[in-house]
This record gives C-alpha cells, structure tokens and sequence, in this order.
C-alpha cells in the first residue's frame, strides 16, 4: 500500500470538534478533495475555488502549494487545517460518515 499526506478541515460546531473534508495529495501530485460532512460542492463553497499562495492563487491543481495555502489561511480557533499527515492511499480517499441519529448505521 502506498503511504500519502493529507491534511484535514476542522472547525468547532456546537461545541464538538467535526472534521469537514479530507484534503489528500495524490501521486500524481494534485490534491483531491473528500467531503468527510457534507458535500464536495458544500466544501467548494465553504473554502473557495483558490487560496492566496506566495506567487498568486493556488488551486488543488498546485499540490503541496495548496495544502501549505490551506494550513496558511485555516488556522483559527474555531476553523482550522491540520499539519499534514499521512495515511493509506485507499483509506485517505474513503469519505468517512457519522453514524444516522439513534443507530450504528452509517448514513
């Protein structure tokens, strides 16, 4: 298995910490993005389609650019970006989904 870095979106809801999405540099050397709540357009939105970087934008297309960017621009109190880290490729990529209220099932 092939080890990868990845960092992850957190932020502070109602006073629990929820990891929002994945954010996972492929071999290729792109960043895919795994909504871990809600949804990939939802994560779009809520982070933007590029960030600030020392040489202009930055968009997942830009790599290691971008996780730097992302750790730059999340790193508050209440939202923040993780340092990086790795994981299992094939487990980096699984979105991972809190069980449905009242039940073990995953939603």
């Amino acid at each position: 298995m092939s080890r990868i870095a990845v960092v992850e979106l957190r932020l502070v809801d109602r006073g629990k910490m929820v990891v929002k999405a994945r954010f996972v540099l492929l071999p290729s050397g792109i960043v895919e993005i795994v909504p871990i709540e809600g949804t990939p357009e939802g994560v779009r939105v809520f982070i933007g389609d590029a960030l600030p970087g020392p040489d202009g934008p930055v968009t997942p297309e830009h790599g290691q650019q971008y996780l730097d960017a992302l750790r730059a621009t999340f790193r508050g109190d209440y939202v923040w970006v993780t340092d990086s880290f790795e994981m299992e490729l094939e487990d980096a990529l699984k979105p991972v989904r809190a069980p449905k209220p009242g039940t073990t099932e995953r939603a």
